[in-house]
């Protein structure tokens, strides 16, 4: 497991990761290298949630947080704080918070996979040859797939493909269905990790894809128990993405964010800091 990787619940809101776009967006402008101005907030920061359950990180359904709204928020509000902004919160479905962060009607995101569309779309972190920069990632997690441990001989998985055709359960509007989709398998969206493992257990599909970080080993062994196959599907990692028009307006800002971002991430985790500071940016 990468050293990155936060603890078990987080990566929903990437799950959050590979949402598609319900209409073509323009090309979002890339990182330029740092600048040394400071980071001053010139406005309220408007901050985008899923509104998917996310255990500790971002509990309950819907668009209102739960009290107390969970550690994302928490993050994000101390961050804002550091720089004198001030923030509204607004949870939406997934589609709605591409679009949102895409068209500037939010401002930033928070544990967001890049995908070819969203880099076009939003601004993520990039290092002085454009790449995005994963230094200033929050996390990162092992795309699973789960299948019931008394049906994996079955489904012939040889780290490639099937040996028959297969139905896979996966969060609707997330990076892992996005993959399961991308590589013609045939998706099954669901509200949560959490109501797709009861979904595998019922045999309403062949197999759940999610992150590692939102599965639970107990939520493995009980019957009838479910097992990752090997090798996982993917590694993706996640981001706090920010809007193109808060990035053309205050890119100190954006840097401090996402240098604090990670930092906050990174400690959550026990791991060291020192690459959030090394990022570009």
């Amino acid at each position: 497991m990468p050293t990155s990787r936060l603890p078990l619940w987080i990566a929903h809101l990437a799950l959050l990761g590979g949402l598609a776009a319900t209409h073509a967006l323009a090309q979002a402008p890339s990182p330029s290298p740092a600048s040394t101005a400071t980071p001053r907030c010139t406005q309220p920061l408007r901050v985008a949630f899923v509104d998917v359950d996310l255990g500790p990180y971002l509990p309950g359904q819907g668009d209102a947080f739960a009290d107390p709204p969970g550690h994302f928020v928490n993050w994000v509000r101390r961050e804002a704080a550091r720089w004198g902004c001030a923030v509204t919160l607004s949870r939406l479905p997934p589609a709605r918070l591409q679009t949102a962060l895409a068209q500037g009607e939010a401002d930033l995101g928070i544990g967001l996979a890049s995908t070819p569309e969203r880099e076009k779309a939003w601004v993520f972190p990039r290092d002085a040859q454009q790449r995005i920069d994963a230094r200033l990632s929050l996390f990162e997690a092992e795309v699973l797939l789960l299948a019931r441990q008394d049906a994996v001989a079955q489904l012939g998985w040889n780290g490639r493909d099937f040996a028959r055709p297969v139905t896979i359960g996966g969060a609707k509007g997330s990076a892992p269905l996005t993959l399961v989709q991308n590589r013609g398998w045939k998706a099954v969206p669901v509200m949560s990790t959490p109501q797709g493992l009861r979904m595998l257990r019922a045999g309403r599909f062949d197999l759940l894809v999610a992150p590692s970080v939102l599965v639970e080993p107990q939520a493995l062994a009980a019957a009838p128990a479910l097992v990752p196959l090997h090798p996982p599907l993917a590694v993706k990692t996640y981001y706090a993405p920010v809007s193109p028009a808060l990035w053309k307006d205050n890119p100190a800002l954006v840097r401090a964010l996402w240098r604090g971002l990670c930092r906050t991430g990174r400690e959550h985790a026990g791991h060291s800091t020192a690459r959030c500071d090394a990022g570009a940016g």
